[in-house]
């Protein structure tokens, strides 16, 4: 969804990396890979270049734009609530990435409350569609 802002090829096999750490932290559901996946397109990246060789804080050093960072904790947060809960695991992981990258706590909240409410509407959106003949 944002991740065109990216524009960066470091920047963007970075987010695939920071998204392959982000969904090892436990079992990947059917819906997170659906999603990783669909961001790997929007990215024109390979499966083989979402596994990445460098460590998860190293990879956070590669997007270095502020836009970039933002546009990277909005999907890495969709990603983490793909399987519809946030846990405390991953909850911690974006926490650092905020502070990381300077995002205040304030924006960070609301980041989770945008992709919370972006996430109701995609499940009516579907169920919609799944209603249709």
């Amino acid at each position: 969804m944002f991740l065109h802002r990216l524009l960066d090829p470091d920047a963007r096999r970075a987010f695939a990396g920071l998204a392959y750490h982000l969904l090892h932290l436990g079992e990947v559901s059917p819906r997170e890979a659906r999603v990783v996946f669909t961001m790997l397109g929007e990215l024109s990246l390979t499966v083989e270049e979402l596994t990445p060789k460098e460590p998860f804080e190293w990879l956070a050093t590669r997007i270095v734009h502020p836009r970039a960072q933002l546009a990277s904790l909005f999907e890495l947060v969709r990603l983490a609530r793909a399987d519809r809960e946030l846990s405390p695991d991953e909850l911690e992981i974006l926490r650092w990435l905020a502070a990381y990258w300077g995002i205040g706590g304030d924006d960070f909240v609301a980041v989770l409350g945008w992709v919370e409410r972006y996430t109701v509407l995609q499940r009516e959106a579907e169920a919609m569609i799944d209603r249709a003949t």
